[in-house]
């Protein structure tokens, strides 16, 4: 069942306080039958039905005569619906084009790109004058408005740090959101803050290459990145453990050294005719 909004004071205006019933039965029932652009298929034998007395065309026109633009024999066009239905002006509509898909992707509904092809359909834009205001411009610029307060109150929530705050990171950040509900773990509000306390003790170069190599790799965690001798980045951890699965504990230069002098050590024995030492547990057994 399709809903808009009513007038709820047209009541107390005078054009319609001074209507006899039936026409202001009649007013209701064409606001409420016509289509989203204000455009009602005339049916005057079903609206008489409805109402329950007959009401003519002609009699209609005249009543209605500021309020009804006769497009054709069997459609007229409601002139206020647009503007008080979606405080859209025609005109407004026809000169902010570009921005009508702006809007329609916003509110994720195609409804005033339908409206603007209704009111080309029928030449609305050639025959009438402004209607009510607020234009369209008025209407989006005040959508931007909060648009942009919108985004501070959600940089506000998060606490992104001033260090890290950037268009790349807050980009980058946002992805990594992403991909962990993608992954079937959604970050928590103790999680972000968290999170990005870490991610506050690094640059903010090295903070979004951290949360690059995460989304890269699959990773649910973000995992310090420590370089090697060679100038590059090797993947490790701030916090806790980061050998990935199936990988090999790294080998530090003393063990790798050591392991050398006792290789050495043992080829030097052989060549001279000694065997090597028995390890720690065996037991001598030449009788």
């Amino acid at each position: 069942m399709a809903k808009r909004f009513t007038d709820t004071e047209k009541w107390t205006k005078f054009w319609f306080r001074q209507l006899p019933m039936k026409d202001k039965l009649f007013w209701s029932f064409i606001c409420d039958q016509c289509d989203l652009a204000g455009v009602w298929d005339v049916d005057m034998r079903i609206a008489s039905a409805y109402i329950g007395t007959r009401v003519t065309q002609e009699q209609a026109l005249k009543t209605f005569e500021k309020q009804i633009h006769v497009i054709s024999p069997t459609r007229w066009w409601i002139v206020d619906f647009i503007p008080f239905q979606y405080g859209l002006n025609v005109h407004g509509m026809i000169e902010a084009q570009s921005r009508l898909a702006k809007i329609a992707k916003k509110r994720k509904s195609p409804i005033y790109e339908k409206i603007l092809a209704v009111v080309y359909k029928y030449g609305l834009h050639d025959t009438l004058p402004p209607t009510l205001p607020p234009t369209l411009g008025t209407r989006v610029k005040e959508e931007d408005k909060e648009e942009e307060e919108d985004k501070e109150e959600e940089k506000d929530k998060e606490g992104i740090p001033d260090s890290l705050d950037s268009d790349e990171f807050r980009s980058v950040w946002g992805e990594f959101k992403t991909h962990r509900k993608q992954i079937k773990f959604p970050m928590t509000d103790l999680a972000v803050v968290k999170m990005l306390k870490r991610l506050s003790r690094y640059p903010s170069g090295e903070a979004i290459a951290m949360l690059e190599r995460s989304i890269e790799n699959g990773w649910q965690g973000v995992f310090e990145l420590k370089e090697n001798q060679n100038g590059t980045h090797r993947q490790g951890n701030s916090g806790g453990n980061a050998q990935t699965r199936g990988s090999r504990p790294a080998v530090t230069a003393q063990q790798a050294a050591r392991s050398l002098d006792i290789a050495k050590a043992s080829i030097a024995r052989r060549n001279s005719g000694d065997s090597d030492p028995p390890r720690t547990g065996q037991t001598d057994k030449t009788p």
